[in-house]
């Protein structure tokens, strides 16, 4: 069995395996904050194209329009590379969460039909069509992005996880109301409401884009910060949180560890009742009288359901990751004889 943590001067000392988990916490923690700087700057760079070409478009007249043509094809050629790069850089987060990995898909898939939106136009049925899926989709990845990162936050404790909760409020609240005041816009008698609407809640829109860059580029922050800081051999591991496949230990937060107050029993007090254990056990297949022990008089009652509370206890060490099956299995015979 993996050792038990350890109390010294007042404080509980950390075991081997939960060491462990903390040092590939903080190794996946430094890799998921290099990949979130990496999404920063694409996001930046997709922004900053963007706007050359709006410029570009509006100060093109005359001679300089063929100038411009080719300034905006390159802007656009640029924008759809640094797109690719983020949709594979999105991807592959999903080894930290699987909601990264579905924000992967729905972001390909909100990409793929905005193209075929722009190829058909939007002034058919067909161009609608596709641009009312590509803003669904584009929903549905935004909101898997944030569960992502709310998850990958929590496996480390951070409050930066309360962050992109709030953030994904924001987000809903922005884009429903978007979508509201449309609606409104053409019921009679509303447009001006409605229209009032879509202009509050196109900049609320503008507001949660900026902020979300500026979360992607902290979130990175926070988590080299965590890959460098040293280890606290004083307090528990958080467990692994949104970072699944953790191979050192289990997945469940510290606060589904085991939390029995009782004292251990050692090994030769385990071996001791499991040997009364089978002499009752023998005694009463043949029928005769339980031999005596010098152990304390007790109820069999009591002393059978001893052996259980230890057996449970085991088995919620198994569960939380602290012992292997192997190990769980071993003390289990042990107890049993």
């Amino acid at each position: 069995m993996a050792s038990d943590n350890k109390i010294i001067n007042g404080k509980v000392q950390m075991n081997e395996r939960e060491r462990l988990i903390q040092t590939e916490l903080r190794a996946r923690a430094g890799g998921l904050g290099s990949k979130l700087k990496t999404l920063f700057g694409l996001q930046i760079a997709i922004l900053g194209l963007a706007a050359i070409a709006f410029i570009v478009a509006l100060c093109a007249s005359g001679d300089t329009a063929e100038d411009a043509f080719w300034i905006i094809l390159f802007s656009a050629i640029a924008s759809l590379v640094c797109s690719v790069i983020y949709c594979v850089t999105l991807m592959s987060m999903g080894k930290y969460d699987d909601e990264f990995s579905g924000a992967g898909a729905l972001f390909i898939a909100a990409a793929i039909c905005s193209c075929i939106k722009s190829f058909f136009g939007t002034g058919n049925g067909i161009g609608s069509l596709f641009s009312l899926i590509s803003s669904a989709l584009s929903i549905g990845y935004m909101l898997k992005f944030s569960t992502g990162m709310i998850n990958s936050f929590q496996a480390i404790c951070n409050g930066m996880a309360d962050d992109w909760e709030s953030y994904k409020k924001a987000y809903l609240v922005a884009t429903i109301g978007s979508i509201a005041s449309v609606v409104v816009v053409f019921m009679p008698g509303l447009y001006g409401l409605g229209m009032l609407g879509s202009l509050c809640f196109a900049i609320m829109g503008i507001v949660v884009g900026i902020w979300m860059i500026v979360l992607l580029y902290k979130s990175s922050v926070e988590m080299k910060a965590f890959s460098t800081s040293p280890i606290d051999t004083t307090k528990r591991t958080p467990g692994a949180g949104g970072f699944h496949n953790i191979s050192v230990g289990s997945s469940r937060p510290s606060s589904a560890r085991i939390t029995s107050t009782k004292t251990s029993m050692s090994r030769a007090e385990a071996i001791k009742k499991a040997e009364e254990m089978r002499q009752r056990r023998e005694a009463k297949a043949s029928g005769s009288e339980v031999p005596e022990t010098d152990a304390p008089a007790k109820p069999d009652l009591d002393k059978e359901q001893e052996t259980i509370d230890m057996l449970k206890k085991y088995k919620e060490l198994l569960d939380s990751g602290a012992i292997t099956e192997e190990e769980f299995d071993a003390k289990k015979k042990e107890l049993l004889g």
